[in-house]
């Protein structure tokens, strides 16, 4: 609840796009080892990730398995938390960086929120909102990970601050791209950086 006294806050929900194809197998297993599986069980989830037999299943049957080495598979049971992982990562570093995140009645610092493959972030509207938007791009982009710019919004709550409104927020926009390998001839289509896109504002979206 922001009243006319209140310093307006700013949300911004960002998803991303194809997380679970975007996330690296090393990235991934240091994760898990920063957050504290060191023994045995951290060889044996690098393992499973390392080789995987997959099937797609289509109108008239699985087709033939093949072989795919060091991802991590959207189904599997580990998958979302892997997934989680990376992720939560972004909200903690944000806190040890002291980005100045929001808090709540002054007193509970609300770090970047992750919720699988989506972000949540509230701060105070103004440069601390565009500050966090850098460092979650920046992050973003280390991780390679990618942005599904067409669900991302901000939302602006609380009194109209005319400086506030100029500032702009982005995120960085991919797009399918026809490559030719220069050894073999063959063209496939891969995803390639095609420039920053703003995050479009709304009155009302779901997290």
């Amino acid at each position: 609840h922001c009243n006319s006294k209140t310093t307006p806050v700013m949300f911004q929900i960002l998803d991303y796009s194809l997380c679970f194809d975007s996330m690296l197998y090393e990235d991934v297993t240091n994760e898990l080892y920063e957050a504290g599986i060191d023994d045995d069980k951290l060889s044996l989830l690098a393992k499973i990730n390392e080789s995987n037999d997959i099937a797609i299943k289509t109108p008239v049957g699985l087709t033939r398995r093949q072989n795919v080495e060091n991802i991590i598979c959207q189904g599997d049971p580990w998958g979302g938390i892997e997934c989680s992982l990376m992720v939560d990562g972004f909200g903690k570093e944000s806190l040890n960086k002291e980005l100045d995140p929001y808090k709540y009645k002054g007193q509970v610092p609300i770090p970047i929120l992750g919720m699988v493959d989506d972000i949540f972030i509230i701060s105070e509207s103004g440069h601390k909102a565009q500050r966090l938007n850098g460092f979650i791009n920046a992050k973003t982009a280390l991780k390679r990970l990618q942005f599904g710019s067409e669900k991302c919004h901000v939302m602006h709550i609380g009194k109209n601050i005319p400086d506030h409104k100029k500032i702009e927020f982005f995120v960085d926009n991919w797009k399918m791209h026809e490559v030719e390998e220069t050894i073999t001839n063959a063209k496939e289509e891969k995803e390639v950086f095609d420039g920053e896109e703003d995050i479009k504002e709304a009155e009302n979206t779901k997290f």
